[in-house]
């Protein structure tokens, strides 16, 4: 799916002299931004006025892609006591490890797998913005035809309130201050 994205930024007034470098730097910036995260998309525009920053991107994916990479664990030789304390470093079991041939000989290794992460949720953490999402689903079937999990709209009220119990519970629990 591809995304556009718009920044705008107030600013005090800016002299003129500033502005074309500082639309420069911003778009440099922001390229970067996305090429370093692959987040995909490219900055089309920027745009000023003595007061404001404008950047336009499009093309940006809803998420960045999954990575998978061969971690390179201890030597073969080492036995079995090395390849079980690399396995539970990678989080696994010494049977899902795999052996990888290099010049030096056989070692153990693992294909690490990490999910990519909402580019709005990057995009957020590199601004340094606070960022958080607790959705509340009503109906689990909506727009998916008949399902033997629709909600009736007569008890949608009910359902949701329940929800929102939930999602107060949640948020308790998350700013609980320690005693």
């Amino acid at each position: 799916m591809s995304l556009p994205f718009l920044l705008e930024i107030g600013t005090e007034e800016i002299p003129d002299w500033m502005i074309v470098p500082a639309l420069n730097n911003l778009q440099d910036m922001f390229q970067a931004l996305l090429d370093q995260h692959a987040l995909g998309g490219r900055v089309t525009t920027v745009d000023a006025t003595p007061r404001r920053l404008v950047l336009r991107a499009e093309g940006l994916l809803d998420r960045q892609a999954d990575v998978e990479e061969l971690v390179m664990g201890p030597s073969k030789t080492a036995g079995a006591g090395a390849a079980t304390g690399f396995a539970k470093k990678m989080g696994t079991t010494p049977d899902q490890l795999a052996t990888h041939s290099t010049a030096k000989g056989e070692y153990f290794a693992f294909a690490k797998r990490t999910q990519g992460q909402l580019t709005e949720a990057v995009l957020a953490r590199e601004a340094g913005l606070a960022y958080a999402s607790l959705s509340v689903v009503v109906n689990h079937a909506a727009g998916r035809g008949d399902s033997g999990t629709q909600v009736e709209l007569s008890k949608l009220s009910e359902v949701l309130q329940q929800s929102l119990l939930r999602a107060v519970r949640v948020l308790e629990f998350a700013v609980q201050v320690p005693a």
